[in-house]
């Protein structure tokens, strides 16, 4: 049998562009495995909060406060029976009765009125976004890849509500000691005792609660941080020479964290009488869902890309809640507008 024996030329060309051939088809490869980083703004829409505190609140009290003064123990430790202290003080003429030498206070224990629930939304929300992710594989034009990412959401909505309705007054009795000289009205007596007017400690009878008509300004606010992570598969596909299109979904993990602050007003619109309450009811929360985005890529450079896209997110609801008062953050439908920088790698 005879051998043929390829000339040396040939035999080094085809070497040569089978390892030119080898060399475009890794770096096609390559270009195509490629992982990225993304670092954004997201502008958020959509996310609601729910207000409700009933018809009916209490109004916070301390034991021995009024709206019209206050009896409280001073430093003698008294041990008279019945107890007495200096430490107390009254507004007005017609809180003193000298015929029974009863001293009486005041106070709003509670409103009864519509004021009704209400829902609101201040959006827009500005945010922090940031992703990794990488390829998988080939799936004809388009490259399968995954992708996880983070994002920082600080929300803030307010609700201002009036309302018409009923105050709940009560009325506190105590008994000025015979042969003391009762001091004109806006004494302040102190916790140091000596030498000051006293009073007894102890209520005389029962309080007397009464129903006027009153009206409360309620000013209600949610402020709130959103932290979500987010992870899923993604498709990328090459649109035009500079151009690319990403598209993803997947589940997704948020942690809301804030406080829930009040600020009302009642009035009885009958004598006057006026109580502030205001407070922060804090909490924190896990909400889950999922989302779907879809992003549209310019490459300016060779490891650089300007993205703009949109991302719909649902996520269940988060309540700050405490006795009649309430506020639900409701995530069930945000949309997200996303812009920034990405780097493929």
């Amino acid at each position: 049998m005879r051998t043929f024996t390829v000339p040396r030329y040939i035999s080094r060309g085809c070497t040569a562009l089978l390892a030119g051939t080898a060399a475009v088809t890794t770096h096609a490869q390559a270009a195509d495995w490629t992982k990225h980083f993304r670092v954004g703004m997201q502008v958020t829409l959509n996310i609601e909060a729910e207000f409700s505190g009933g018809g009916l609140f209490d109004i916070p009290t301390r034991p021995g406060r009024y709206n019209n003064g206050y009896v409280l123990a001073d430093s003698t430790g008294s041990t008279v029976d019945p107890p007495v202290t200096t430490n107390w003080g009254y507004d007005s003429d017609n809180q003193f009765d000298p015929a029974t030498r009863l001293m009486t206070f005041s106070r709003a224990e509670s409103f009864s009125g519509q004021i009704g629930d209400s829902t609101k939304d201040d959006s827009p929300y500005l945010g922090l976004e940031l992703a990794y992710g990488a390829a998988i594989t080939r799936w004809g034009d388009a490259v399968i890849g995954w992708e996880a990412g983070y994002s920082f959401l600080p929300i803030s909505i307010s609700d201002n509500r009036s309302a018409s309705g009923f105050t709940t007054i009560g009325t506190y009795s105590y008994h000025i000691p015979d042969g003391v000289i009762v001091p004109p009205p806006g004494h302040r007596g102190t916790a140091t005792g000596g030498g000051q007017p006293v009073i007894e400690r102890d209520l005389v009878g029962d309080p007397v609660f009464d129903d006027i008509a009153g009206r409360a300004s309620v000013s209600r606010k949610l402020d709130a941080s959103l932290h979500t992570l987010r992870g899923g598969p993604t498709i990328n596909l090459d649109l035009a020479r500079r151009w690319s299109f990403q598209g993803g979904l997947g589940p997704a993990i948020g942690y809301v964290t804030g406080d829930y602050k009040f600020d009302e007003r009642t009035t009885a619109t009958a004598g006057g009488t006026s109580n502030r309450a205001e407070g922060e009811i804090g909490g924190d929360d896990f909400v889950f869902g999922g989302y779907a985005q879809a992003l549209l890529l310019f490459h300016f450079e060779e490891h650089g890309d300007i993205y703009a896209g949109l991302q719909y997110m649902g996520l269940t609801g988060s309540d700050f809640e405490d006795g009649d008062r309430r506020a639900k953050l409701n995530l069930g439908a945000t949309l997200s507008f996303l812009v920034g920088v990405n780097w493929p790698f």
